[in-house]
């Protein structure tokens, strides 16, 4: 296959597929930290940066024409979170696909081991560079990010390519440079560039993307140098720990001393950077629901000494520590199935970032507001947690409001009692519908609430505690968003406010774009 034609099938599975996928607790965390009031735009591009693939997003964003106005290339994350904004990456993740489903339409394809290689590089250059010394460890640590860019570029976009070259390397038992050559006509190392320079990447990032050969290189005069020769080296060590038929022209050991010499210290630092880096992967498994045996090093007794002392090690912390579940995809699945059923539930956040896609995809295709609205009642029930949910709409005449829209235990019955004449002198619900706002109730009997909830309202919905929030379209009042836990008794935790809150916007959104 030609050169070329390789990067025109990539752009043009590009075109139809979209960006590539990201890890859905990437962005549960970063809508998060997004929405925390203390979070800055360094816990926010931490964030992002621990995702390979939404970090390429960011910066082919932050790169685009339509942000950066002569403000120079951006290779840093932390300054593209500053020019983008919070709200533009907290809803960029909205818009992508998760890897999730890519792994479910493409078993051969370890999508999540190709992307946990990608992050335990990085933090090891990061480790490395900050050891040393290095000015800027960030531009490091994202050089090392995107050093196999055009690996995972082409396992998503050329899934039948891929999994054509990896038959190839066992079928023959051709290295990687020479089946990457014969199936792509170009090896990952090129296709990355080409699609960082494509998009615009700075050359402090582009330059980096190129393999670093220590007996043909001169001293390591500049950072760009230094960052290529630390990709290259560590990118080199994780694949002989991880991929199958990784080069092997270089024994591990010799690896780890040319990276000592690039980094100018000794073996064992960079052995022990290696390894907190590997931990560091692990706990990061741990907080995202990752199974930690995808950090399972591949086990080859008798090749290389050195190695297999590493791997041997690396697999024993793996698998002692506490296990996370089977898989993300796995945990979303069953907390679904049980949360039907369940009177009382807890939230669950990949769930709601499920919703939350569903949601925008019904709104790019027009889907009806019924559809949508039901699709927002069961992201704040399944998904965020409250026990029963009614939307009601506003009569015509605007002389009554009744429910329409319900989910949930007994929901039903609340939603035959929300039929009711405007009343905002004596009607909290009549009250905050009309005038369009968002409301918490902690206590139905606190004196500051008494006049304005229904002397009938806590014998007919057992709720001592509420959330309601408006729904307006062009400042005239259309409905109402009713939640509460009255069924376990339960109290609304922050994030509980958050999530219904963020349903609310979906469904305001949903209206202004079906109705424009």
């Amino acid at each position: 296959m030609e050169q070329s034609q390789t990067l025109r099938d990539i752009y043009a599975q590009m075109d139809h597929m979209g960006d590539l996928p990201v890890f859905s607790a990437s962005v549960n965390r970063i809508r998060l930290v997004s929405t925390h009031p203390d979070s800055n735009a360094m816990d926010l591009a931490q964030e992002v940066m621990k995702d390979t693939n939404l970090s390429v997003k960011l910066l082919r964003l932050a790169n685009s024409t339509h942000y950066n106005r002569g403000l120079g290339k951006i290779g840093s994350i932390s300054r593209a979170v500053i020019l983008l904004g919070f709200n533009t990456v907290k809803n960029l993740g909205f818009t992508l696909k998760f890897i999730e489903s890519f792994q479910q339409d493409y078993p051969g394809i370890d999508m999540g081991k190709i992307l946990v290689r990608c992050y335990l590089t990085a933090g090891f250059v990061r480790n490395v560079a900050i050891k040393c010394g290095v000015k800027d460890p960030e531009e490091s640590y994202i050089c090392a990010l995107l050093h196999n860019l055009g690996e995972v570029a082409c396992a998503y976009f050329l899934p039948g390519k891929y999994i054509e070259l990896l038959n190839l390397k066992k079928t023959q038992t051709l290295c990687a440079g020479e089946a990457e050559q014969a199936v792509l006509g170009m090896s990952f190392m090129n296709i990355g560039k080409a699609l960082a320079t494509n998009w615009g990447f700075p050359s402090t990032v582009t330059s980096t993307l190129a393999d670093y050969l220590p007996d043909r290189e001169g001293p390591i005069r500049s950072s760009g140098q230094l960052n290529r020769a630390l990709s290259s080296l560590a990118s080199r060590l994780v694949d002989q720990l991880y991929v199958e038929h990784a080069p092997s022209e270089m024994a591990f050991q010799h690896l780890l001393g040319e990276l000592a010499k690039a980094a100018g210290t000794d073996v064992g630092v960079i052995e022990e950077r290696l390894s907190a880096s590997f931990k560091m992967s692990c706990d990061l498994a741990g907080e995202y629901g990752l199974n930690r045996k995808m950090l399972q090093p591949l086990m080859r007794e008798g090749e290389d000494e050195s190695r297999d002392r590493i791997a041997r090690t690396f697999a024993y912390y793996a698998v002692n520590q506490n296990p996370a579940p089977d898989s993300a995809i796995a945990t979303l699945v069953a907390q679904q199935d049980t949360a039907r059923p369940s009177a009382s539930h807890s939230g669950n956040p990949m769930l709601q970032l499920e919703i939350i896609q569903q949601i925008t995809g019904l709104i790019t295709h027009s889907a009806s507001l019924s559809t949508i609205f039901l699709k927002v009642l069961e992201g704040i029930h399944l998904g965020v947690g409250f026990e029963r949910v009614v939307l009601c709409l506003l009569s015509t005449d605007r002389a009554s409001y009744s429910g329409r829209l319900a989910l949930g235990e007994d929901a039903e019955d609340l939603k035959r009692y929300f039929c009711l004449r405007i009343n905002t002198a004596r009607d909290l619900l009549s009250k905050v519908l009309m005038e369009g706002s968002e409301l918490v109730v902690e206590n139905v009997s606190d004196a500051s609430w008494r006049g304005l909830i229904r002397d009938d309202f806590f014998a007919r919905t057992k709720a001592s505690s509420f959330m309601l929030s408006s729904l307006h379209h062009r400042d005239k009042p259309v409905g109402l968003f009713y939640a509460d836990k009255a069924v376990s008794n339960s109290p609304m935790t922050a994030e509980e406010r958050r999530g219904f809150s963020q349903f609310v916007a979906q469904a305001k959104l949903a209206l202004l774009h079906i109705n424009k």
